[in-house]
C-alpha cells in the first residue's frame, strides 16, 4: 500500500508544473510519507514562512499568478510571495571584513552650526512664552488704547487712530525679537560668510575646520585655517561700528572690546597646546579678528598680535606668504585638529 502511494506521488512530481503556485495531492502525500518538509525544499529565509493566502499575489520569482487560498512562502519584510517550487532568490554575501573596517574621517564641522543651534533654541522658547501669555498682552492693548483714547478726547484728536495706535506701538515692542537672541542670529550668519569663503581655498592649499568645541570651557573657536604659510585662528565679529585698534586695546562702536583680543588669545592658545603633544611640526599659530561689516581703519595695528581683517584681506593673507608647511602637513594637522578639538 505504501510503495503503491510512493509511486503515484513520484509519478504525480514528475508531471507537476514547476510553478503552480499550489501544492497537488500526490507531492503532499509523498512528502508525509517520506518525512521531507517543504520548508526544508524550498529552503526559507528567515523573513520567509508558508501560509495559505488570503489574497491573490504574484510570484516574485517566476512572475506566475497565485490564486487565494494556495499556499506560498509569504516574505514578511518585502511583503512579496513566491511558489513553493520556486529557488530562494540568491542572496547577496556578507561584506568582508576588510570591506567594513574603513578608516575613520574627521568632522571638519560647519560654520556657524552652534550659534544657529542656541538662536533657534532661544527663538522657540521665547515663542512659547508669547503663546503661554497671550492674555496678557491683549489686556495690555486693551489698556492701552483705552488710556489713548482717553487723551485723544481731552485733546479733541482722531480717539480711534489714537487708540489703534496706542494698542498697537507696545505689542509690537513686546513681541520684537530682543537683541540677545539676535544676536546669535546675526553670529551664526558672519561664520557662514567667513566659512564659506575658507572652503573655497582648499584649491590652494587652505584646509580649514569650522565650530571647534574647547574642551572644559563654554566657548568654541568660529575657525582654524590651516595653509601652508601657517596656521591661523579665526573669530567671527558679524557687527557694525567703527573700529579703533591701539597696541594694547580695541574699541568697536564706542564700546571698549577688549574681551574680544582676549579670547581669540585664549583659543591660540588652545590650539598650540593640543598642538604640542601631536609630534608633529612645530608651527606658529596667528590669531585673526575677522570682521565682516565694521569699518576698520586704514592703518590698522595689531593689538597684543592679533590682526583685524575683512574675509578678502583673511584670504589674501592665507593664500600669500612663505610657505612652511607641505600639501601632506598642512592634511595631517588639519585631522589632528578636527579629531582633538570635536565640532561644537
Amino acid at each position: 500500500m505504501i510503495s503503491t502511494l510512493l509511486d503515484t506521488a513520484i509519478a504525480g512530481e514528475d508531471s507537476a508544473k514547476p510553478c503552480d503556485g499550489s501544492l497537488d495531492r500526490h507531492s503532499v502525500v509523498a512528502a508525509r510519507f517520506t518525512g521531507d518538509s517543504m520548508d526544508d525544499a524550498s529552503q526559507l529565509s528567515p523573513d520567509e514562512r508558508e501560509l495559505t493566502l488570503r489574497y491573490a499575489a504574484t510570484c516574485r520569482v517566476c512572475n506566475t499568478a497565485l490564486p487565494p487560498r494556495s499556499r506560498a512562502i509569504w516574505n514578511r519584510r518585502s511583503k512579496t510571495a513566491r511558489c513553493l517550487t520556486c529557488p530562494v532568490p540568491a542572496q547577496p554575501a556578507p561584506p568582508s571584513v576588510e570591506s567594513v573596517e574603513s578608516v575613520p574621517t574627521a568632522d571638519f564641522g560647519v560654520a556657524g552650526a552652534s550659534a544657529q543651534r542656541l538662536f533657534a533654541a532661544k527663538e522657540v522658547r521665547r515663542k512659547e512664552r508669547l503663546r503661554r501669555n497671550w492674555w496678557a498682552i491683549a489686556i495690555m492693548a486693551v489698556v492701552c488704547a483705552m488710556t489713548t483714547g482717553f487723551v485723544a478726547h481731552r485733546l479733541h484728536a482722531n480717539i480711534g487712530l489714537w487708540a489703534a495706535v496706542g494698542a498697537v506701538l507696545p505689542v509690537l515692542d513686546l513681541i520684537r525679537r530682543p537683541q540677545h537672541i539676535d544676536a546669535w542670529r546675526s553670529g551664526a550668519e558672519g561664520e557662514r560668510v567667513v566659512g564659506k569663503m575658507l572652503d573655497k581655498l582648499v584649491s590652494q592649499g587652505v584646509v580649514a575646520i569650522h565650530d571647534r568645541r574647547v574642551p572644559g570651557r563654554n566657548t568654541n573657536i568660529d575657525h582654524i585655517a590651516i595653509a601652508p604659510s601657517g596656521i591661523f585662528v579665526v573669530d567671527t565679529k558679524n557687527v557694525a561700528g567703527k573700529v579703533v585698534a591701539s597696541r594694547s586695546g580695541l574699541r568697536v562702536a564706542g564700546r571698549r572690546q577688549d574681551k574680544m583680543l582676549a579670547g581669540v588669545a585664549g583659543q591660540i592658545a588652545v590650539v598650540r597646546g593640543v598642538l604640542h603633544g601631536t609630534g608633529g611640526p612645530q608651527v606658529e599659530v596667528r590669531g585673526v579678528l575677522c570682521f565682516t561689516k565694521a569699518d576698520l581703519p586704514w592703518l590698522r595695528p595689531k593689538p597684543n598680535g592679533i590682526a583685524l581683517l575683512y574675509p578678502r584681506g583673511l584670504r589674501r593673507v592665507l593664500t600669500t606668504g612663505d610657505a612652511v608647511l607641505t600639501p601632506e602637513q598642512v592634511n595631517e594637522l588639519a585631522t589632528q585638529l578636527a579629531t582633538r578639538l570635536p565640532a561644537a
